[in-house]
């Protein structure tokens, strides 16, 4: 890695260097002074001076132009030079020739009549050197170590083209070089269990898993602040199942929650064999001589299919497809189990007078019909156009897209 914290003694800026800048940049560092300028252009003279006046008799400018139908402009904290490139050079000289609170213009400038009010004036003094040294010592120090990085970058690029191997490069520059564990492309170590991966390491993992066996090495960006890193591989551990011995914990915890989620299905299926049979729900657990919760009472409506934006619970939308008096089973969220559910009674509602249900159903509606205009003209096409179909380009295909496919196809 090479970082600016390792070019950190290039960058320190000599003293002859800060003058030197200072000298140069000396208008930046001299007397100056801004102001608070707030003005309007008008097309005709006369409107001008109309605003004008208003505003020598106390009116605001902003005021005096809303009526006129113009909208004033305010620029604060602007510089003689910078404001002249908004305006004229004709208007900045009699605006920074004003007095504060000076009413300015007409004034004849390219778009037409300008009329200027000064609202603030600030002197700002000139700044020796020594005010502003640690402000140019900072500036300075990040362009050399911009320029430090740059250098190095150009050397290590111009030696690997030239072929030259990570142990040449590293030991041309003097670098220090680090070999990580062996990381899998999310850049977690997966020997080791509470490996997480390191940020600055990203972009280094990702240019790893791009580069192959023998490849030369490679320069990769890191950060913004002008870093990166020569970048080797050093090992390619191929994918391999790991030797039981080093995850037989992990095996057995798999092992032993599938046979309990098997066992849970065969259970379920049992209680709800009984349920079809007649058998009530509570019976039907019971004679299972496991424990576990009693059977609940639900009572749901068919509006709470669509409040959650995220869709319906399984279990909810299982019930209003269920006719009554029977029973089904429905897998629990994450293999925690099984849901037996028995629908015992259906009531039918009445949507008159609930707007949002029937908002609810006509939205719904909408969405079928728009599919369903979109199916029967694609439908309407095909027999326009007499298209036909073939079958064995489609089982080619679909061997393709299934990886079924063999060579030639």
């Amino acid at each position: 890695m090479i970082t600016p914290e390792a070019v950190k003694a290039q960058a320190v800026p000599t003293d002859a260097e800060i003058a030197k800048t200072y000298q140069q940049d000396s208008a930046r560092y001299a007397a100056t002074e801004k102001r608070d300028i707030t003005q309007v252009v008008v097309a005709d003279q006369a409107g001008a001076a109309a605003i004008a006046a208003k505003v020598k008799g106390g009116t605001s400018l902003a005021d005096a132009a809303r009526g006129a139908g113009l909208e004033a402009s305010t620029q604060t904290g602007v510089e003689k030079a910078a404001y002249a490139g908004t305006t004229s050079a004709q208007v900045a000289d009699a605006v920074f020739a004003a007095a504060s609170g000076a009413v300015i213009g007409p004034v004849r400038t390219p778009l037409g009549w300008t009329v200027a009010k000064v609202d603030k004036i600030e002197k700002v003094a000139a700044r020796s050197l020594d005010q502003v040294r640690g402000e140019i010592a900072a500036a300075l120090g990040i362009r050399k170590s911009a320029e430090a990085l740059s250098a190095i970058h150009d050397k290590i690029d111009d030696s690997l083209s030239k072929n030259a191997t990570f142990d040449e490069v590293i030991a041309d520059q003097k670098l220090a070089a680090v070999t990580t564990p062996a990381l899998i492309a999310s850049g977690i170590n997966p020997d080791d269990p509470a490996s997480k991966p390191d940020p600055a390491l990203t972009p280094l993992v990702a240019a790893a898993f791009q580069a192959a066996d023998g490849d030369g090495p490679q320069l990769v960006q890191v950060g913004t602040d002008g870093g990166f890193a020569v970048v080797a591989l050093g090992r390619v551990v191929h994918s391999a199942p790991r030797p039981l011995a080093q995850v037989r914990a992990a095996v057995l915890k798999d092992v032993t929650a599938d046979r309990a989620r098997q066992a849970a299905r065969r259970v379920a299926g049992e209680v709800l064999a009984r349920i079809n049979k007649g058998m009530p729900i509570q019976q039907s657990l019971a004679q299972t001589k496991l424990p576990m919760p009693p059977a609940r009472t639900l009572t749901a409506a068919r509006a709470q299919l669509a409040a959650d934006p995220r869709g319906a619970p399984p279990a909810l939308a299982l019930m209003f497809s269920m006719a009554p008096n029977t029973a089904k089973t429905l897998a629990a969220p994450d293999d925690s189990g099984w849901f037996v559910i028995k629908l015992d009674n259906v009531q039918s509602g009445n949507a008159a007078g609930n707007d949002a249900a029937i908002k609810a159903a006509r939205g719904n509606i909408a969405r079928s019909v728009g599919r369903e205009y979109v199916e029967q003209f694609a439908k309407a096409v095909r027999a326009d156009v007499g298209v036909k179909t073939n079958p064995s380009a489609l089982a080619r295909v679909r061997a393709d897209l299934l990886g079924q496919g063999g060579a030639g196809n």
